[in-house]
């Protein structure tokens, strides 16, 4: 209050309630809008925070199946390999013994070899 004289004090009194309400509004206003986006800002994050661990959790989940696939892959194809080979060399060996055994009889069934000095 400057000191006005009467009757520009109630004037003066009116302009500073006045003064007084709009400061006070204008400060409610922005706390309010303040609290506006502090609550938009904490609803984008909460949201973005879900749907990054919504993706992480997809992606992981798709990398753990790849991987555990891959892995079953290779262990079936190595065990079909080893399988296959395991035949293969059963049957040359049987096919080995086979055709030395018939060899054998062949040569025991010529009888002893002359001798020519």
């Amino acid at each position: 209050m400057t000191g006005w004289i009467w009757p520009f004090d109630a004037v003066q009194d009116w302009f500073e309630g006045l003064w007084d309400w709009v400061s006070t509004s204008a400060v409610s206003a922005v706390s309010i809008v303040d609290t506006w986006v502090k609550d938009a800002r904490k609803w984008v994050y909460d949201n973005l925070k879900i749907i990054i661990n919504g993706v992480k959790t997809a992606v992981s989940g798709f990398i753990d199946t790849a991987v555990s696939s891959i892995s079953t892959f290779i262990d079936t194809l190595w065990t079909s390999v080893n399988h296959g080979l395991g035949i293969v060399i059963t049957s040359i060996s049987g096919f080995i013994d086979t055709l030395t055994t018939s060899v054998s009889g062949f040569i025991n069934q010529l009888g002893p070899f002359p001798v020519f000095l």
